[in-house]
C-alpha cells in the first residue's frame, strides 16, 4: 500500500460551519483542539466538473486531546516542522492537492508574522 500524507480533511456536514468542520476534523483525525482558526482560502477544486469548495484553515494554539478517526479510516500522525513539509511539496513528494496547497499557504500566512 502506498501512504499519503495530508492535512487533516473531511466533509462539511449539513448542520456545520465550514469552521466548525475543520475544528470536528482536527480533533477526529490528529487528536489535537486548536484555540485559534485562521481562515487561509476557500478554493474550487476542479471547476471543470465539479462544484466542490474546500476551505483552508491554519489552526494554531493546540491542545492536544484524543483522536477518534472515523470507522475504516487508517490513520498514522505524522508530525514535522513546515520547512520539512514545504521542501517535500516543492520537491514533488507529496502530491496531494489540498495538502500541497494547504501547507504553501500556511507558510506564507506564517512569513508574513
Amino acid at each position: 500500500m502506498n501512504w499519503i500524507t495530508e492535512i487533516p480533511a473531511g466533509r462539511v456536514e449539513n448542520s456545520e460551519s465550514p469552521e466548525e468542520a475543520a475544528l470536528r476534523e482536527l480533533k477526529e483525525e490528529t487528536g489535537y483542539e486548536a484555540r485559534k482558526l485562521l481562515k487561509l482560502a476557500s478554493v474550487r477544486v476542479s471547476p471543470g466538473y465539479s462544484d466542490e469548495l474546500m476551505h483552508l484553515y491554519l489552526a494554531t494554539d493546540l491542545v492536544e486531546s484524543e483522536a477518534s478517526p472515523e470507522e475504516g479510516e487508517i490513520i498514522n500522525i505524522v508530525r514535522k516542522p513546515l520547512d520539512i513539509a514545504v521542501k517535500e511539496v516543492l520537491s514533488g513528494e507529496n502530491s496531494d492537492l489540498k495538502t500541497v496547497a494547504g501547507i504553501l499557504l500556511a507558510h506564507e500566512k506564517l512569513r508574513a508574522y
